[in-house]
């Protein structure tokens, strides 16, 4: 587990850098580009997180917006869902930790080297929203129960 608690540190390290190529033992695909890394999750499923910036909302606080892209059927929109809740669970305490008072991680279906190839391509994203409430615990947005630990 020291690899992934290394990898989750460098994505968020590289969110407070605020530039990503500059993240300490962050590997590349090009210069410029985001840093990628596999991330093994607890259940066995695995992703490819590609980037960790702000999430704005116009008037609103700022947040932190993960890209990755999930090695599942992007159609099977159940799966995305539960791995997004695992991936979750993964980065909590480094969300915690910077104070961010929401998360978006943000499913894409196209891993970076493609990403990288070309300026222009289509794309879809599969989104959860994750916010910190008042009682010190993380919701799905619009849930009543927090997120499990």
């Amino acid at each position: 587990m020291r690899w992934l608690s290394t990898a989750v540190v460098i994505a968020l390290a590289s969110f407070s850098a605020g530039d990503p190529a500059t993240a300490q033992d962050a590997s590349t695909t090009a210069s410029g580009h985001p840093p990628t890394r596999i991330v093994q999750l607890r259940t066995g499923d695995s992703l490819e997180l590609q980037a960790t910036g702000p999430a704005l909302v116009h008037g609103g606080p700022t947040g932190v917006l993960v890209t990755y892209h999930p090695f599942a059927q992007f159609s099977d929109t159940a799966k995305l869902h539960s791995m997004a809740l695992e991936f979750f669970r993964t980065l909590r305490p480094q969300l915690d930790s910077v104070a961010s008072p929401f998360a978006v991680l943000r499913a894409v279906n196209r891993r970076a080297v493609e990403r990288n190839q070309t300026g222009f391509y289509g794309m879809q994203a599969f989104g959860v929203v994750f916010e910190h409430r008042r009682d010190g615990k993380w919701y799905v947005l619009h849930e009543r129960e927090p997120v499990a630990e």
